[in-house]
């Protein structure tokens, strides 16, 4: 069972055996025989071939959606954007400033700002504005 690439069908029988069916050849293996390497070795086989069976399947689903999408008038790209997923959000632009750390004032503040602020009472976070 090595390193090949195998297109491979399991099938189990109770707990311990089970029958592979590799294109049209049977095979019988009896997992509580098998060596720990054996074993360890299976299980790298079997997660390549899930992997590879879910990109096939994910090639596949692509290029159907890409014949619906030329069929409807449209260019598959045009549909879902360049990227084929998500557009992400621009990147909000500063609003506070410490040296050379910024912060636009969403998520979590910069540990530097906040010690900077627990150092003096009389510190507030206007006293770090970027003019704009």
């Amino acid at each position: 069972m090595g390193g090949k690439n195998m297109n491979m069908v399991f099938k189990s029988n109770r707990k311990t055996k089970v029958e592979v069916h590799e294109h049209r050849e049977s095979i019988n293996m009896n997992l509580t025989e098998m060596t720990l390497p054996e074993l360890l070795q299976l299980q790298i086989d079997v997660e390549k071939q899930i992997e590879d069976v879910k990109e096939s399947a994910r090639e596949e689903a692509l290029e159907k959606m890409k014949e619906v999408a030329l069929a409807a008038g449209f260019e598959f790209a045009d549909l879902v954007g360049a990227g084929g997923g998500k557009a992400k959000k621009p990147k909000a632009p500063a609003k506070f400033q410490l040296g050379d750390v910024t912060w636009s004032g969403r998520g979590r503040k910069p540990t530097a700002i906040t010690e900077w602020l627990a150092e003096d009472e009389n510190r507030t976070m206007d006293d770090l504005l970027i003019d704009q």
